[in-house]
């Protein structure tokens, strides 16, 4: 077990002056911004290959600590060795660094799992529906055959809705999909005078059972 200790001490000790190498290469390449462009020509290509030397250290010390990782939990577990009878103290140690690796390789996996239980469950306790196309927020069928409806054209021909002339969509686009109205187009008028495509503000309606437009609610 000593071994493996100092096994780790020496990677971490390793890891610690990789660490101040790149910081050292980051501050010179942002601290000395002048020069010649031979100078600087030279130095990038300089900068490239410690970079390029830098992560190659990075990567093969990531693969001794994932070995020694192993080899740990090998010679920690196993009772052959007697660890735990011979050295109490170093065996708890061994332990707690190997449970500390454990837990910074399962991290992203950890991450993952609080996300996916928590979400859900802060979801629900904020009261927000997840699913918009919930009965409790959508109209019924029911209530969406109910508002009245026409062909675009006959709108300003018949003479039967001229008492709704005063109600009509100045406006001749659809709010929903954003296009022109057309001759023959089956539109649909809410209670609060706004008229829309039938198809676009049914699929709305059906979705929250408010205009698009001023938020107005259908009545129940």
């Amino acid at each position: 077990m000593r071994i493996w200790i100092v096994g780790y001490d020496i990677g971490c000790a390793l890891s610690l002056i990789l660490l101040y190498g790149r910081y050292h290469h980051l501050h010179i390449t942002q601290g000395d911004g002048f020069g010649l462009a031979d100078v600087e020509q030279q130095r990038t290509n300089e900068e490239s290959r410690s970079t390029h030397l830098m992560n190659k250290c990075r990567t093969s010390l990531e693969l001794f600590f994932a070995i020694w990782f192993v080899m740990g939990n090998v010679w920690v577990f196993d009772s052959r060795f007697g660890s735990f009878h011979r050295a109490p103290n170093l065996h708890v140690l061994c332990i707690s660094l190997l449970a500390w690796n454990a837990l910074c390789y399962s991290f992203p996996f950890l991450l993952f799992l609080l996300l996916c239980c928590c979400v859900p469950l802060i979801s629900s306790l904020l009261g927000y529906n997840m699913n918009m196309g919930s009965t409790d927020r959508g109209a019924s069928d029911d209530q969406i055959s109910r508002l009245p409806s026409w062909r675009y054209k006959e709108i300003s021909t018949n003479s039967e809705l001229d008492h709704n002339s005063d109600h009509t969509n100045e406006d001749p686009e659809c709010c929903i999909c954003l296009a022109k109205y057309k001759d023959k187009e089956e539109v649909r008028q809410l209670p609060c005078s706004h008229m829309f495509h039938l198809k676009c503000v049914d699929q709305w309606l059906r979705i929250i059972s408010c205009c698009p437009l001023c938020k107005q609610e259908l009545e129940r």
